[in-house]
C-alpha cells in the first residue's frame, strides 16, 4: 500500500487533479465499492486534496501546465495516508 505524503508537510509539489483521481479509483476498486471506515477516511482526504488541486488549477496563469502546480495546500485532518 502506496502512502501519499501531504504537501503542506512534506514542501512537496501538489498533486494533479488526474492524479489524486486515479488514487480515488483505485481506491474504490480495491475495496469493491464498499468502503471500510478507514478507506472512507482516506476518500475523504482523497476528494479534499482533489478539490484542492483543482481550485489551485484553476487559479494559475494559463500558461502553466495544471500537471505541474506547485502550491502548497494543506488538507487539515489529512497527514499522510494510504491509497
Amino acid at each position: 500500500m502506496s502512502t501519499i505524503p501531504d504537501p503542506a508537510r512534506s514542501g512537496a509539489a501538489l498533486r494533479s487533479a488526474d492524479d489524486i483521481n486515479e488514487d480515488i479509483r483505485a481506491l474504490w476498486a480495491r475495496a469493491g465499492g464498499r468502503l471500510s471506515t478507514e478507506q472512507r477516511r482516506q476518500y475523504q482526504c482523497l476528494v479534499m486534496e482533489w478539490s484542492a488541486a483543482r481550485q489551485a488549477a484553476r487559479q494559475s496563469p494559463p500558461a502553466r501546465d495544471p500537471r505541474t502546480v506547485t502550491d502548497d495546500v494543506a488538507v487539515p485532518g489529512c497527514g499522510s495516508h494510504a491509497a
